[in-house]
């Protein structure tokens, strides 16, 4: 693998609940989360990342390990351009 990329749970729930709709958006959030991590997990291996996640609460709500900034910004760059959770969502 040629990066990690660590999802912080507690604070990607948070932010992506941020100006939502509480009762609708959390019930959506809780149904989903699961197949969305596996669905950006194999994404993620596909470009040769690997992706994991925790029950930290930090912010940022994610964390990139590369062997040197060039690949932390090119996965940082991967990470953005995939779908977030509600643009994902079916």
């Amino acid at each position: 693998m040629s990066g990690r990329i660590l999802i912080h749970r507690p604070a990607h729930r948070r932010l992506a609940l941020t100006g939502r709709d509480p009762l609708e958006a959390v019930a959506a959030y809780e149904r989903c989360i699961g197949a969305y991590l596996k669905f950006l997990g194999e994404e993620a291996a596909k470009v040769g990342y690997e992706l994991r996640q925790d029950q930290h609460d930090e912010e940022p709500f994610f964390r990139i390990d590369a062997a040197s900034r060039a690949q932390q910004r090119a996965i940082q760059a991967w990470l953005q351009s995939q779908p977030d959770i509600w643009n994902w969502m079916p």
